[in-house]
């Protein structure tokens, strides 16, 4: 099996942080990141100046000056290109990120949100460079840790402000959110086992017809649909970035019935999972 490559936090520090600052016209600078990987760290990514464009789980973002990319341990991700671009790429050890924040960050699920004052962020990003720049003093490992808990706590701040403006205009009821940030948590763990839009009703004590009512009022699709985009991602993932074959892939998903897996793909997809893994690679 041929698996996609990871990028450990461990190879780039052995206390969990690393900052790189990035001035370029070009993409040449940004080598490393330039083909499909995953993390097992966070990053953030500051956009000063310039613009880049970044492809996260199959969508493509383009980020300009003032935003903020953020890339969730696991995603797939690469740097399709930039120009004149000025940046900070700030990787966090997961260990360093607590579970609320971790919690905030997985339920927005939001790559990409445009800062309205950058002023405080780039800042504490300054301050951070230059204590990474004297880790010689005995306590700089633990003052660096500690900025960069003030750091994420800004970022998940930002995020969730964003999030709830979106939510006020369109007017989302509070108590939709909070179902599906639920509904989302449960499926992650039982995607797997359980993909019928019933059992996680029932998990949160409330109908289906309820649970379809919020799950669209907020992501704007349906609980079934959104649980076979969330199957098709996971597939999406193994087909481009493994050797497995279909077959083995849908069994790694939970389905026995291999040929249902390929009429549930190619039906979200439009393509069926061996066209759409020789398109991607051609």
């Amino acid at each position: 099996m041929s698996h996609l490559p990871i990028h450990r936090s461990s190879q780039l520090s052995d206390f969990g942080v690393y900052l790189k600052t990035v001035v370029s016209q070009t993409s040449a600078s940004l080598e490393r990141y330039a083909f499909s990987h995953t993390d097992d760290y966070y990053f953030f990514g500051l956009i000063e100046d310039g613009r880049c464009r970044l492809n996260i789980d199959f969508e493509e973002y383009a980020f300009g000056k003032g935003s903020l990319a953020i890339v969730r341990p696991g995603q797939v991700h690469r740097i399709i290109d930039a120009s004149n671009l000025s940046a900070k790429f700030l990787i966090i050890d997961s260990v360093l990120v607590d579970k609320e924040e971790k919690r905030t960050l997985e339920r927005y699920g939001c790559p990409q949100i445009q800062l309205s004052d950058v002023s405080e962020l780039k800042q504490l990003l300054s301050l951070l460079d230059r204590k990474l720049g004297c880790m010689e003093n005995p306590s700089a490992k633990a003052i660096v840790q500690r900025l960069t808990t003030v750091i994420v706590g800004l970022v998940v701040e930002n995020v969730a402000n964003a999030t709830i403006v979106q939510f006020e205009l369109q007017g989302t009821v509070t108590r939709h959110k909070e179902i599906v940030w639920e509904f989302r948590e449960l499926l992650e763990s039982n995607i797997r086992t359980n993909r019928s839009p019933s059992f996680y009703a029932g998990c949160l004590n409330i109908t289906v017809a309820y649970l379809n009512e919020a799950v669209n009022a907020v992501l704007g699709t349906s609980v079934s649909r959104h649980i076979q985009d969330e199957i098709v991602l996971q597939a999406k993932r193994q087909l481009v970035y493994t050797t497995d074959t279909v077959k083995e892939i849908a069994h790694s998903l939970g389905f026995g019935d291999y040929s249902y897996f390929t009429r549930l793909f190619t039906k979200v997809a439009g393509v069926s999972p061996a066209l759409f893994r020789k398109t991607y690679h051609e």
